[in-house]
């Protein structure tokens, strides 16, 4: 986020000072806001809403525009219900149909939407094509689905099913820490380094626990994700799954492990074998692991696409068939097709459009609860964290700088980078601003080869001072951080001074 802030900055600047015209294409709907004076939504092929950026997210008038703003993470937080995710999918663009290319989706959709496509209307400045636009009292997107899937299934449909935290540990990462050596310098490249990706990092993740893991890129979220699921060793420390330390097994041992943790990556395509099947890539873990005979590997595959909703049609497939909503349900079905207790989610939903991104959260939180599943949740995107995870570390340069319950981490930050990752996030609304104590980062974190004395942020830390040349250790709280000037102990000074 931080990165992506200075980007937009970037062409700002740029389309101020030349005048230029900028046409900017995104599925982040708090860029939309924030950055932009005009906007298309488009669906299936076709424009079908354009209207002045302001007017769109206070007076949407197509269903799709209003069900894109009510799959926002931030709307679910805000009411304490379950992310709203448009029913189905886009239409297949080589077999369009008739009407309304929206309306199988459309909770308002008539017989009049499926017989013919609405005609733009509207004035110059805001147009649009639907029979049935947003009219003022109308019921949100949320509301209705919630209506209709009670009258469906009862009082407990749409309500969100909260997963059964134990207080039992599952995973207890001690002292972590990973190095690489790094390219060398000078003219014979003889000088090498040592890269510390993760340093010294210590987490636990109770059974039927989401702990999400934030920062920006290059601070080692990845690489931990990686020594979690057991793909890479750590370099010091140890990474116990259940009592078992994942760093000493050998042999057999190092690949049953991966009976009980899995990974679920952030591009499911390049995850899997391009000339497999999807009964094949489905069927591998559990070939691997002798978890059963070619019935049982069948019945189990035909088991796991049903929760993940899937059908058998899409066995025969290829991965190049599919979206990208669909390839990172049948990445999530392939982490669970071995039962595991663990599933290291490495950015899931980074991809994905607001609605998709929906699906696949809710999907994960229903058969977390379900199935008694933990995550460990990696992700930018603070918001997305929020709604997914029960406690959030937030990473700096390969170390822990604050850890604490979700809502506090993310409402009261105690570190000034979290505070600063927090302001960096795109808010979907555009007449938000941010208020005088907002922190914007600068620059790129310093060289993990060469990472600076005591606190790593100290360079880029607006209360950095002499005392921050000492690495801070985190407190002993719960909701704990590692910093000389934590933020609450700056506001109490401002309010003394004032």
């Amino acid at each position: 986020v931080t990165t992506q802030m200075q980007i937009l900055d970037l062409i700002d600047e740029l389309r101020d000072e030349y005048q230029m015209g900028v046409i900017l294409i995104t599925h982040d709907l708090g860029v939309v806001a924030g950055h932009t004076d005009r906007v298309a939504v488009m669906y299936a092929g076709r424009i079908v809403e354009t209207a002045p950026t302001k007017t769109l997210f206070t007076e949407p008038k197509h269903r799709y525009t209003s069900s894109l703003m009510a799959a926002l993470p931030e709307r679910a937080l805000a009411a304490g219900t379950k992310l709203f995710s448009i029913p189905g999918a886009p239409p297949s663009l080589t077999n369009l149909p008739v009407g309304c290319r929206f309306a199988a989706r459309c909770l308002w959709a008539t017989d009049e939407c499926r017989a013919s496509y609405p005609d733009l209307s509207g004035d110059d400045a805001h147009t649009f094509s639907c029979f049935h636009p947003v009219q003022e009292g109308d019921e949100s997107p949320a509301a209705l689905q919630a209506k209709l899937d009670t009258q469906k299934n009862g009082d407990e449909a749409g309500a969100q099913q909260a997963p059964l935290v134990s207080s039992e540990v599952l995973l207890d990462v001690k002292e972590a820490s990973r190095e690489y050596e790094s390219a060398g310098s000078g003219f014979f490249k003889r000088d090498k380094g040592v890269v510390s990706a993760v340093d010294r990092v210590s987490i636990t993740v109770k059974k039927g626990e989401t702990y999400g893991l934030v920062g920006e890129s290059g601070c080692g979220k990845s690489t931990m994700g990686r020594l979690i699921a057991g793909l890479e060793r750590p370099s010091g420390g140890a990474i116990e799954l259940d009592g078992r330390d994942l760093a000493t097994l050998k042999g057999r041992d190092a690949v049953t492990i991966h009976r009980d943790v899995q990974m679920m990556f952030q591009d499911s395509y390049a995850a899997m074998d391009p000339r497999m099947r999807i009964d094949q890539i489905l069927a591998e873990p559990m070939s691997i692991q002798k978890t059963g005979n070619a019935r049982q590997i069948a019945e189990r595959i035909m088991e796991i696409i049903e929760q993940v909703g899937l059908t058998e049609e899409i066995l025969d497939r290829y991965p190049h068939e599919f979206s990208g909503g669909q390839l990172q349900r049948i990445g999530f079905a392939r982490s669970l097709t071995l039962a595991p207790d663990l599933i290291v989610a490495d950015e899931p939903v980074s991809a994905l459009d607001v609605s998709v991104q929906a699906q696949v959260l809710n999907l994960m939180k229903d058969l977390q609860a379900e199935l008694g599943l933990s995550y460990l949740f990696i992700s930018h995107d603070l918001a997305v964290v929020q709604y997914m995870a029960d406690r959030i570390g937030v990473m700096y340069l390969g170390r822990i700088v604050e850890e604490g319950p979700a809502k506090e981490v993310v409402e009261n930050p105690k570190h000034p980078y979290t505070k600063a990752l927090i302001d960096s996030i795109p808010v979907p609304d555009p007449e938000f601003s941010h208020d005088d104590r907002a922190i914007k980062l600068t620059g790129e974190p310093p060289s993990a080869v060469n990472p600076p004395e005591g606190c790593r942020f100290r360079p880029r830390c607006p209360f950095a001072g002499e005392e921050c040349k000492i690495q801070p250790t985190l407190t002993d709280e719960r909701h704990r951080v590692a910093c000389h000037h934590p933020l609450l102990q700056i506001r109490k000074r401002e309010e003394v001074g004032a």
